[in-house]
């Protein structure tokens, strides 16, 4: 085996490697399934700056609509708001999802889908570990 490398290569290491590594991610994007083209695209919508405008646009006109701002549109849920805890909730996902959805992505990098299927099976309603003295405390709690 030859390590030859070819006159551009030697006159400018760098740069060959550089096309060469530019190559290799180009050759590991088109091979990518449509499950994953799909899931990438979700992706970077989610994590966009249009996603987040478009969050907050859906917020605002819910709560213009409630606060009855708008004449001609009645409230469905007026104020005080019965889903107060759903936009705050709303609002915190956003602010926690975006910024994590790099690194969530990342953390599956390389998982083979029968490793995938493994791991959401992990999640199963029957596969889960009852906590029996966790449910007694609840359930008394829950009574009053």
């Amino acid at each position: 085996m030859s390590n030859a490398l070819p006159d551009h290569a030697k006159k400018n290491p760098t740069q060959h490697n550089i096309e060469a590594i530019a190559k290799l991610e180009q050759d590991a994007l088109e091979r990518r399934t449509i499950a994953e083209r799909i899931s990438e695209a979700i992706a970077k919508f989610i994590g966009s700056v249009a996603f987040l405008l478009l969050q907050l646009l859906l917020v605002l006109t819910w709560s213009a609509i409630n606060l009855n701002v708008i004449p001609g549109v009645r409230p469905f849920d007026p104020f005080p708001f019965g889903m107060d805890n759903w936009v705050n909730t709303l609002v915190r996902h956003i602010l926690l999802a975006e910024p994590l959805v790099d690194d969530f992505k990342a953390c599956f990098q390389g998982v083979k889908p029968a490793e995938a299927a493994k791991l959401a099976d992990a999640f199963r309603l029957d596969a889960c570990v009852r906590r029996a003295r966790l449910l007694e405390i609840l359930r008394a709690d829950a009574a009053g």
